[in-house]
C-alpha cells in the first residue's frame, strides 16, 4: 500500500478505538448471551411442562428433557443472536471507514479498500494455522454471519457518502 492508504487504514482502526467499538461489542455480546440463556430456559420449561403433562414422565426424564430442549434452544437462539451482533459490527465498519477517510482522505480510504479487493482470490497457504484470519469470499447467505460488509459495499458507501 501507498503511504496515504496506510494512513487511511490506521485512521479506520483509530476510528474503532475512538468510537469504543470493542467495548460496545463486548457489552452487546454479553447482553445478547444473557437473553439467549434466559429465553432458552423459559422456552425449555414451557415445552417440558407441556410434554410432561401429556406423557406422564418421571422427574428424571423431565429433567433430561429440560436440559436437552434448553441446549437445543440455546444453539438456535445463539445463532439468531450472533446475527444481531454481527449486523452491529458490519454497521460500525462503515463508520470506521468514514473515520479513515477523515484522517487521510476519501480517495485514500477507497484506494486502500480497492487494494484489498485486488487481492481477492489470492490465498497464502504457507501458514495454514493463520487461515481463520484471512479474508475469504462468502456467498450472500454467509454475509449475514460476517463481521465486515463486502468491500464493494464499503467502497460504494464512501463514494456516495451514505454510511
Amino acid at each position: 500500500m501507498k503511504k496515504e492508504e496506510i494512513e487511511a487504514v490506521l485512521g479506520h482502526e483509530m476510528g474503532h478505538v475512538a468510537n469504543g467499538d470493542m467495548v460496545t461489542m463486548t457489552l452487546l455480546q454479553g447482553v445478547v448471551n444473557t437473553f439467549v440463556i434466559f429465553m432458552s430456559r423459559i422456552g425449555a420449561q414451557v415445552i417440558t411442562k407441556a410434554l410432561s403433562a401429556k406423557l406422564e414422565k418421571s422427574e428424571q426424564v423431565e429433567m433430561m428433557m429440560f436440559h436437552g430442549i434448553s441446549l437445543a434452544l440455546q444453539v438456535l437462539f445463539g445463532l439468531l443472536a450472533s446475527g444481531i451482533v454481527r449486523a452491529y459490527s458490519r454497521w460500525r465498519e462503515y463508520y470506521a471507514d468514514k473515520a479513515g477517510a477523515e484522517h487521510s482522505s476519501s480517495t485514500s480510504m477507497i484506494n486502500a479498500l480497492k487494494r484489498l479487493q485486488s487481492l481477492h482470490g489470492q490465498e497464502d497457504t504457507s501458514h495454514e494455522s493463520m487461515g481463520t484470519l484471512k479474508i475469504s469470499d462468502k456467498s450472500s447467505f454467509f454475509e449475514w454471519f460476517s463481521t465486515h460488509p463486502p468491500l464493494e459495499k464499503r467502497i460504494a458507501a464512501l463514494e456516495t457518502g451514505k454510511y
